[in-house]
């Protein structure tokens, strides 16, 4: 298990390759859609297994799968999820690396 955690929100990434989160989301930094804190295990919506890496920032995080698919979400006030429409990316949005 990989874990990532940054200020006070935290997911791992599990030895079958799946991503939970908990903690903080007022930014929309677990991905499972809302805003609510909670110390309950939740799912960044979408992802399901097969990812190869995770990282959190400040109100935002990403997780990787070989060989060029980037998904990230959460707090988007200077692009930090790569989706300049929303303020909060509420879910794990695509980002193909080319």
């Amino acid at each position: 298990t990989i874990l990532s955690s940054y200020l006070d929100h935290t997911c791992a990434l599990s030895s079958a390759k799946v991503v939970r989160c908990w903690g903080r989301n007022a930014s929309a930094q677990l991905g499972n859609g809302g805003t609510v804190d909670t110390l309950a295990i939740v799912d960044p919506g979408g992802l399901g297994a097969g990812m190869d890496g995770i990282a959190m920032g400040e109100g935002f995080g990403c997780a990787y799968k070989a060989p060029k698919n980037l998904y990230c979400w959460g707090k988007n006030d200077r692009g930090q999820a790569a989706n300049i429409t929303t303020p909060n990316q509420m879910t794990p949005a695509l980002i193909t690396i080319p």
